[in-house]
Formats: structure tokens, C-alpha cells, sequence
């Protein structure tokens, strides 16, 4: 796959001295990772060949535990009101967004695991949600979603209630 960039903006990013009118991208991105994600922010500059011209640019593959389905998860809620999330936004309560399990989050700020969407099935029902924030106390696969999403899912009496979630 090759891109071509305006100098200007290319010259913004990287710190480099080259007078030509486009500049020349090899960007490496496996199968996988192009059928499941439409940004790569995972992608890592590898070298400038100067003698071509050529930006090197490696997108790793998304992992396969990107393509599961989680089952049995566990689901709990939780105020995401008292402050700003584990990705630098704030909420209501009423918005359709999780925190992910500290095992799967990709740390970083915001990391790559932010703004993911993802969807949950529980208790017959269905709902889409995007991950904005870290959750240290769920286990692996686990979520904590607001009070109301959760709510959407059953009573908050509940406390916790199990599911399945994937990506999507």
C-alpha cells in the first residue's frame, strides 16, 4: 500500500528535511488487522530509506482476541460521573460506555483500546457500547458498564450479571 502526503503535513510530523513534492509510504498492514480496524494507531515508524525516498511504516496485527466473542463475562456498573475516564473523556450516566478489564485495556493515554466498539449480549437483549475507561477490579473479560446501560440489561439491584461481548 503506498501513500502520498502534502511536504507541509508530513514535515509537521516528522522532523525531517526532504524537498521532494510527495513523499513515498510502504505501510505493512496484515489481513487481519485491515478486516477489524479502520485506524491504526498501533502503527510504528521503522526507517526512511533515503536512497528511495520511501517512509517504512509497520501496522502490527490485531490481535486475535480482538476477533473473539467473550463469553460468560461478567458485568457490573459503576458512577462514571465521579471524574474524567482511563481515555480523558466524561460522561453521564445514561451514556453507552464501558470500562474494560485492566487485563485487556491497552494502556497508554488515550491507548489504543479507546473508542473501541464493542457489543454486549445479556439476558436476551442486545447493545452496542464503546470502551472509554479501565476497570482494575473486573476479571478477564469482564466489564463495568454504566447505570444505564446496565440498566437496559436488568435492575441495578442485580449488581452483576453475566453476558457475552465482542468487538465490532
Amino acid at each position: 500500500m503506498h501513500f502520498s502526503f502534502f511536504p507541509t503535513l508530513l514535515s509537521a510530523v516528522l522532523p525531517l528535511a526532504v524537498s521532494a513534492a510527495s513523499y513515498r509510504f510502504n505501510i505493512t498492514v496484515p489481513d487481519a488487522s485491515r478486516e477489524k480496524r479502520d485506524s491504526f494507531n498501533d502503527a510504528r515508524f521503522t526507517y526512511y530509506d533515503i536512497t528511495t525516498g520511501v517512509f517504512n511504516i509497520t501496522v502490527p496485527d490485531a490481535s486475535r482476541e480482538k476477533r473473539d466473542s467473550f463469553n460468560d463475562a461478567r458485568f457490573t456498573y459503576y458512577d462514571i460521573t465521579t471524574g474524567v475516564t482511563a481515555c480523558g473523556w466524561t460522561f453521564s450516566n445514561n451514556a453507552e460506555v464501558v470500562a474494560l478489564n485492566s487485563q485487556q485495556f491497552v494502556s497508554g493515554f488515550p491507548g489504543p483500546s479507546c473508542g473501541n466498539r464493542i457489543r454486549i449480549d445479556a439476558n436476551g437483549k442486545s447493545m452496542d457500547a464503546v470502551i472509554v475507561d479501565e476497570c482494575p477490579g473486573c476479571p478477564y473479560a469482564g466489564l463495568d458498564l454504566t447505570e444505564g446501560l446496565f440498566s437496559q440489561f436488568a435492575d441495578l439491584d442485580a449488581g452483576v450479571i453475566t453476558g457475552s461481548w465482542d468487538y465490532i
